[in-house]
């Protein structure tokens, strides 16, 4: 049995007067040169939505080493992790639909906001591999094979039937920009970062029809076709810039050159993923606030970078209103500051820049959107004051994140399409209690003093360690590809889960069982890591006891557990034989 503890300080060392966690690397996936890295600790908050705009719950989210899940709002949440200050990445990946990610240009312990769109992968066409031929998936793409040209993932031939999935993006529609992956930033073929201007893009997969993954065969690539907007055609070049992007590390790559057969771009691809066509520039820094007419700072509304023919990039302002975003130099830009309600409240012609340029603030008039500043102060049944997680507020367009600070108190400005009703969580991690209160939305909302008190948390998962209990809250339970049953909690702070074997009530221990617990802490300016666990057999000292397993659709699922862990190696003497004690109730 090797159960384990083990206390891991993260490298993210205070420097200099700006306080930046800094970490420069220069390194490869595989054979692709990455970028040197500059890091700092920042926050971001986000919605997953699908195209429709309904909120996509329990999907995951990832940035870096760090995971989280979406919740039933399709909200999410990174607090106080490493960031790369050139476009820290963030992406989901669901066999359902495209990649999605996009990137985003974070500040020193900033709040940060992002949007990331899912979009359905639906079947565009079909061809027979042993015969070969053209495969027209729509309008504006088409795909050629030679015979013979389709291996599966080991690389051997392939001769059945291949279904293709297929997804355009002409550069100029609006919503483009939110769809696309990532940004508008590549590595080209001498491993220089560039800005980019689209002219389009085609996401392909193709597969069997029992939906095995396939590719062109070594040596033999795929023709792909692409047209041209009527918008971007006038100012297509003769050639473009081929470039499929990376998901793993949020660049497009160069990979050949697109010709241009009258409106179609024309491609030699060796494999299937996201291709776009491009022009390439320098990058400078294009950075400004937006304000409301009261001269608050206007967090999470969309600000967009447009060129000659679409959109550059879409982007966030953050909890100071602040926006940042890398653009190409020489071309003639304008920005435009969208509401709540995807309205323009502000547009302005840019122009060309050469060198990094602070537009200063941007002061946006108010048309159908309520600039919302929300404050107040988290006190205990004793009136002390409550360093609770983060305030949560949920309305009609999404969810934001309000931070509060040691002393109990919060405030933030931000922005909501009309005057939906506010939704308002609040939750103290020491004592488990929790609160929802619904405000209408008004431009000034002062709660005063919230009282957090007797009104324990409905659903929870807690954690005693040596006297210390912490609740976590928004659990959830699943079945994991196992066949086995878990609750879980999790954000990018903590992830906390316990699994038993079957689903109903009873004891259960040794190889029936898993624990995994994993939590950052701010200490001394610098992170620390700590994770506790035991799996399958290695945990005959840990037992889980389920009291309760309701039906699905509105029943729980209750239970303790407990144990005892040991530090492994190199850690015994500091908290050997550490009991482990929690309980859980949460729904199905």
């Amino acid at each position: 049995m090797k159960t384990f503890i083990t206390a891991v300080s993260i490298l993210l060392i205070i420097s200099g007067c700006r306080k930046d966690v800094e970490t420069h690397s220069t390194e490869t996936q595989g054979s692709e040169y990455v970028p040197p890295t500059v890091t700092i600790n920042g926050s971001v908050a986000g919605a997953v939505t699908d195209e429709q705009g309904l909120p996509a719950a329990g999907i995951t989210v990832v940035s870096g080493d760090h995971i989280t899940t979406t919740d039933d709002h399709g909200f999410f949440m990174f607090r106080d992790i490493p960031l790369d200050v050139a476009g820290a990445f963030i992406k989901v990946d669901h066999p359902q639909y495209w990649h999605a990610s996009r990137n985003v240009y974070p500040r020193h312990n900033a709040m940060h906001y992002t949007h990331l769109t899912l979009m359905d992968k639906m079947v565009r066409g079909q061809f027979s591999a042993a015969e070969g031929g053209e495969a027209a998936l729509s309008d504006d793409v088409s795909l050629q094979f030679e015979q013979g040209a389709v291996v599966d993932e080991s690389g051997a031939p392939y001769s059945g039937d291949v279904i293709v999935h297929a997804r355009t993006l002409p550069s100029d529609p609006p919503g483009s920009a939110a769809m696309m992956p990532g940004s508008m930033r590549g590595i080209d073929k001498d491993n220089k970062s560039r800005a980019l201007r689209s002219f389009g893009m085609a996401a392909v997969e193709i597969s069997s029809p029992s939906g095995q993954p396939l590719q062109p065969a070594t040596d033999v690539p795929a023709r792909l076709s692409f047209l041209l907007s009527s918008e971007t055609a006038g100012q297509a070049p003769a050639q473009s810039k081929l470039m499929y992007f990376d998901e793993a590390s949020g660049y497009w790559r160069e990979a050949s050159t697109a010709v241009r057969e009258g409106n179609h771009y024309i491609a030699e691809v060796e494999h299937f993923s996201w291709w776009g066509f491009f022009d390439e520039y320098e990058e400078v820094e294009l950075s400004g606030a937006v304000v409301s007419e009261s001269g608050a700072p206007t967090a999470g509304v969309a600000v967009n970078i447009s060129g000659p023919n679409g959109i550059i990039n879409s982007i966030f302002t953050d909890t100071d209103g602040n926006f940042l975003s890398g653009v190409p130099a020489g071309l003639p830009l304008n920005i435009q500051v969208l509401n709540a309600c995807n309205a323009t409240i502000f547009s302005n012609d840019i122009g060309a820049l050469s060198a990094d340029t602070d537009l200063g603030e941007i002061e946006v008039v108010e048309q159908d959107f309520t600039a919302v500043t929300l404050s107040g102060n988290i006190v205990n049944c004793d009136g002390e004051a409550v360093a609770a997680n983060n305030v949560i507020v949920c309305y009609d367009q999404g969810c934001v994140q309000i931070p509060v600070e040691s002393g109990g108190a919060f405030g933030q400005t931000f922005g909501v399409c009309g005057n939906p009703e506010l939704t308002i969580f609040f939750f103290d991690p020491a004592t488990g209690e929790a609160l929802t209160l619904t405000e209408p939305s008004a431009s000034e909302i002062d709660l005063g003093e919230v009282e957090l008190c007797d009104s324990p948390a409905e659903t929870f998962i807690s954690l005693t360690v040596q006297g210390n209990t912490t609740f976590y809250p928004f659990p959830q339970y699943l079945t994991t590809l196992q066949g086995t049953h878990r609750v879980r909690a999790q954000d990018s702070q903590y992830n906390i889960s316990v699994t038993w074997p079957v689903p109903e009530t009873g004891t259960f221990t040794n190889e029936q069982v898993e624990f995994k617990y994993l939590e950052y802490i701010q200490e001394s300016g610098q992170l620390q890591g700590f994770q506790a666990g035991c799996f399958t057999n290695e945990c005959e000292n840990f037992t889980v006891t389920i009291t309760e397993f309701g039906a699905a659709g509105g029943g729980f699922v209750e239970g303790t557990y407990e144990g005892v862990l040991d530090y492994t190696a190199g850690f015994e003497g500091i908290f050997p034989n550490t009991v482990i004690t929690g309980s859980f109730k949460v729904p199905i």
